[in-house]
């Protein structure tokens, strides 16, 4: 998954800040023309004036004739009243659909175990925070029921839901849900997704209280569930508290923001510390 994909203001404040990220032009000035827009309060006008000054100063070949579609296409795409930055700063997953993952029987019909038992219930675990994301981003009131996505999709779903490589996404985890009634396959790559359904009739989770994840990491989500889950080799950030696979056993933040972050503020620290003694 995109690190940007859901928080889309973050990309177009780095992209008003610090310029172009990609070489995918297009959506990025739709991007910045929604910030200049719906942020800073900009008039269509403005908007088109500050697009043009921004080309003018991040593409050494910038002439108005070649890029005029592009800015005229970022405008339409921004002009309707509704338009906004998507912006999800993290997902909750609370005790009951926790509860529901890990005790829903798996069994297939004909009576086989299931082998890949904890892979399939964090596939289940996927697609629910998969859906919420859906559901937030498109702002609907309740969790869509179907998945439908092509071989670079589920490619990422599996990445994002950190299962392993060598585990078949569909010939196994899929086809077992699918004998297990919890999901149906239908054509093109759709998938209902009959457990959210079951779900969301049996039993309500309680919204009024704290979730028991909240789920900030949107690239790496599938860590959370072993972490709820007590698997080894998953431990939580010293500075943001959230759960990543360290790549060593001395490795106590879960990237290098962290650990810079963290180095930041035990210099402030040591700095006050000084100064207070100093002023004693």
């Amino acid at each position: 998954m995109n690190e940007y994909k859901y928080r889309e203001l973050d990309l177009a404040e780095r992209i008003y800040r610090c310029g172009f990220q990609s070489n995918r032009l297009s959506s990025e000035l739709r991007l910045l023309a929604l910030y200049l827009k719906t942020v800073l309060g900009f008039r269509p006008r403005q908007v088109k004036n500050m697009l043009e000054e921004f080309l003018q100063k991040q593409m050494p070949d910038y002439a108005p004739e070649k890029y005029y579609p592009l800015i005229n296409r970022a405008l339409r795409q921004t002009a309707p009243k509704d338009s906004r930055l998507i912006q999800i700063e993290e997902i909750p997953v609370w005790q009951e659909e926790l509860d529901y993952i890990r005790k829903v029987p798996l069994t297939a019909e004909e009576g086989v175990i299931l082998a890949e038992d904890y892979n399939c219930r964090k596939l289940l675990f996927a697609f629910l925070v998969e859906m919420r994301l859906v559901q937030t981003a498109c702002r609907l009131e309740s969790l869509p029921f179907y998945f439908k996505g092509d071989k670079k999709r589920y490619a990422e779903l599996q990445k994002t839901a950190k299962i392993p490589e060598s585990v078949s996404l569909h010939e196994t985890l899929i086809h077992h849900l699918n004998q297990a009634g919890l999901v149906q396959i239908l054509f093109g790559g759709m998938i209902r997704l009959c457990f959210l359904e079951e779900l969301e009739h049996s039993s309500k989770p309680a919204y009024h209280r704290a979730p028991a994840l909240c789920i900030r990491n949107l690239t790496a989500y599938g860590w959370y569930f072993d972490y709820a889950n007590s698997r080894p080799r998953i431990r939580l950030c010293s500075a943001c508290s959230q759960p990543f696979r360290p790549r060593t056993n001395r490795q106590i933040y879960c990237c290098e923001e962290c650990a810079k972050d963290a180095g930041r503020e035990a210099g402030r620290l040591r700095i006050r510390r000084y100064r207070d003694r100093k002023a004693a």
